[in-house]
């Protein structure tokens, strides 16, 4: 029967290597011991599970303590394991290199042998404690997301199937000499699906966006896109990729007198960076209402500003807006998307050196700061 504790004890010391791993087991761990850290590397390799807990001395052959640590936490499966130092009381050297090594802990010999006992079994409690707090929050999140994602699918597959089924049963419909819908009838069934596939297409293109822009390689490789342009055109080429949205939503888009707005950028996330809350905006602003766009200056910074006075957001809310899969109040507004709209423009403008901000009021709209660096023409 496995232990509920497995420790790996490496010490050079025999004698106090065998007495301490002795009482341990006593005490209801599993040991597993080593004489240095070579040793204990391939200990660690080869053994049966990963221990619960690393004991390790400092001052030992072949390899230290400091140097056995830093291989172990090279090993992306040990980098969690709690680790504890050991050394002697008059090695004050030792201590404070212990201290800021980043292991978890660091004893001093010699020690109460109760009290180390207690030590290692709160410490390996604790991170056992962290590990699952984590893996309930991954699987929060994992169902999250699938809740989401199915909602997503969903309802514009709903949109698209149904839309096609009328279309379907009025062929068959013509083919028997009959004539069920009018023009205008068929054209609202073309809508139907036409906004189906644009959800459904809107999504897959912002999943792959953000799939590259929180690629290193891929974000290396944007750098050599960059070029030198007026920001003025990307502000009205979002604008006018979301024209019939804000018309279907009676909303009018509105831009202030710009400056002449030089940057140094990559033109097509630039546009995705405008139009992710740009198009949150006339989302969320009601009826009728105004969103307006304007430029300030800030420092070295062009401050690209988008405002709306719509449903505001809610304090609560605002403080993980920029969350991947976060938006405000969904158990409450049926929304179209998936949440990733900011967090693709937190990610763009973070290539480009600049910075993403947000202030809103409950009740009385929202407005999105998109600061860039200037760039002389």
């Amino acid at each position: 029967m496995e232990s509920h504790y497995f420790v790996l004890f490496v010490e050079d010391n025999i004698d106090f290597r065998d007495s301490a791993a002795r009482f341990l087991e006593i005490k209801g761990f599993e040991v597993m011991v080593a004489g240095d850290g070579v040793e204990g590397l391939e200990k660690l390799n080869t053994a049966p599970r990963t221990p619960d807990a690393i004991v390790s001395d400092i001052s030992m052959p072949k390899m230290n303590g400091y140097e056995f640590f830093q291989a172990v936490r090279q090993k992306e499966r040990w980098k969690s394991i709690p680790f504890i130092f050991l050394t002697a009381l008059d090695a004050n050297a030792d201590f404070r290199i212990g201290r800021t090594s980043g292991a978890d802990e660091y004893l001093v010999k010699p020690f109460n042998p109760e009290n180390f006992a207690i030590v290692l079994k709160q410490r390996i409690d604790r991170h056992r404690e962290i590990i699952q707090i984590g893996e309930n929050q991954v699987q929060a999140t994992r169902n999250m997301i699938i809740k989401i994602l199915a909602h997503e699918l969903r309802t514009p597959l709903t949109y698209v199937t149904n839309g096609f089924d009328l279309l379907a049963d009025e062929v068959r419909q013509r083919e028997n000499g009959k004539d069920n819908i009018d023009s205008i009838q068929f054209s609202t069934i073309l809508d139907i699906i036409h906004n189906g596939t644009n959800r459904l297409n809107r999504l897959a293109e912002q999943l792959v966006l953000l799939a590259e822009l929180s690629s290193t390689e891929s974000g290396k490789a944007w750098l050599h896109m960059r070029s030198q342009f007026d920001f003025g055109e990307v502000i009205h080429a979002a604008i006018e990729n979301l024209d019939s949205f804000a018309a279907s939503r009676d909303v009018v888009v509105t831009v202030k007198p710009l400056p002449e707005i030089w940057v140094d950028g990559v033109r097509n996330l630039l546009i995705h960076a405008i139009r992710e809350p740009l198009r949150n905006a006339i989302q969320y602003s009601h009826t009728g209402g105004t969103v307006t766009i304007g430029c300030t200056t800030e420092d070295n910074y062009w401050v690209i500003e988008i405002a709306d006075s719509g449903r505001g957001i809610k304090p609560n809310d605002l403080a993980i807006i920029w969350d991947l899969i976060s938006q405000s109040e969904r158990d409450k507004f049926e929304q179209q998307g998936f949440g990733l709209g900011l967090p693709i423009t937190q990610k763009v403008l973070a290539l480009h050196d600049g910075i993403a901000l947000i202030e809103s009021e409950f009740n009385q709209g929202t407005i999105v700061r998109l600061k860039l660096p200037k760039h002389e023409s």
